[in-house]
């Protein structure tokens, strides 16, 4: 039974620097993709109203907008993908802890009061950060979702203005 319960401490442990570590490198991509994309865009527009003197950058104000706050969007889903990283990283290292003194409750019987208030606390800290890593993971795939639109819309009103209908 104990060594079960320390697998389970050591499982929950790993666990959490797997996730930690790889959630980082994928959500950095992303993001860094969103960012180039819009902000790419968006300073390739400006560059290219300098080339083209036919073209009035009044007409590429929808595309530069959709672009701009396309590139907010992917900022603040990057901020969003980071605190739930962070969140589901301290949610797992309190369940590692809340598994610690299940095997303390083992080890020392005298303390089994103590040691189960401390359980009790780290369990409520894991729900805690359970949900706020829920309401930072939506969130940051919304913003993502937003920026990729944005991008779409703003390339379709570009391109409305270099090739009118």
């Amino acid at each position: 039974m104990q060594e079960d319960i320390r697998s389970r401490v050591e499982a929950s442990e790993n666990w959490r620097r797997h996730t930690f570590q790889s959630a980082i490198m994928v959500a950095n991509d992303g993001m860094k993709s969103l960012i180039i994309l819009n902000g790419g865009t968006f300073v390739a527009l400006s560059a290219l109203q300098g080339l083209a003197k036919n073209i009035d950058i009044e007409k590429l104000f929808p595309a530069i907008l959709c672009f701009i706050v396309g590139l907010v969007c992917a900022v603040l889903a990057q901020m969003c993908s980071y605190f739930s990283i962070s969140f589901s990283s301290y949610q797992h290292l309190h369940q590692g802890q809340a598994w610690e003194c299940v095997w303390q409750k083992y080890q020392f019987p005298d303390d089994i009061q103590e040691i189960e208030k401390q359980r009790i606390h780290h369990e409520c800290k894991v729900k805690k950060y359970a949900l706020r890593t829920n309401i930072t993971e939506y969130l940051a795939v919304i913003f993502s979702i937003f920026s990729l639109l944005l991008f779409i819309a703003g390339g379709y009103f570009g391109l409305l203005v270099f090739y009118p209908r």
